[in-house]
């Protein structure tokens, strides 16, 4: 799964958005970064300091994709021209919730010239969303496209697993 962001004719500057991200690396308070819990977890309180380890923004090469096998057929998917395709990849101690999507949603942002480092620092030191909240530029990307690639504990950590 993957997000796609509607035609809006501003084009995606790699570079400030990699800027954006590089922002959120280090220990920090995300509180301006996170949803507020729903139903049963509603006032629940949790600890809002994080760890960021690294955050890449890379450019995919999808000129090779092609998700049908000939000779059903031998374009590319969505047709002759490739998509631009971005992937952000996030590597951290522990993620509040939403947390991930919320980044990714002001990387993109950031990318598309809607915010700068200045704003995320902003946002960051006062805890506070509504420093970033301009509209349409503080968004959470959809869950649709969030993949759990993989969980590291420490050596030290000793699963048995259960049959």
């Amino acid at each position: 799964h993957e997000w796609q962001l509607e035609k809006s004719g501003l084009e995606f500057d790699l570079e400030k958005a990699r800027s954006v991200a590089s922002v959120f690396v280090g220990t920090r308070d995300f509180s301006a970064f996170r949803a507020a819990f729903r139903g049963n977890e509603r006032g629940r309180i949790k600890e809002p300091i994080c760890t960021i380890f690294s955050i890449d923004v890379v450019e995919e090469d999808r000129w090779g994709l092609n998700l049908t096998s000939p000779p059903i057929s031998t374009k590319l998917v969505g047709g002759s021209e490739a998509a631009k395709t971005f992937a952000i990849s996030m590597r951290g101690d522990r993620f509040l919730y939403k947390m991930a999507r919320y980044l990714s949603g002001v990387i993109i942002a950031a990318g598309l010239n809607k915010v700068n480092a200045d704003d995320v620092q902003q946002a960051l030191e006062s805890g506070d969303p509504e420093k970033m909240a301009l509209p349409g530029n503080y968004i959470c990307a959809p869950a649709h496209g969030l993949v759990l690639f993989d969980v590291q504990y420490n050596k030290d950590v000793d699963f048995h697993w259960v049959k």
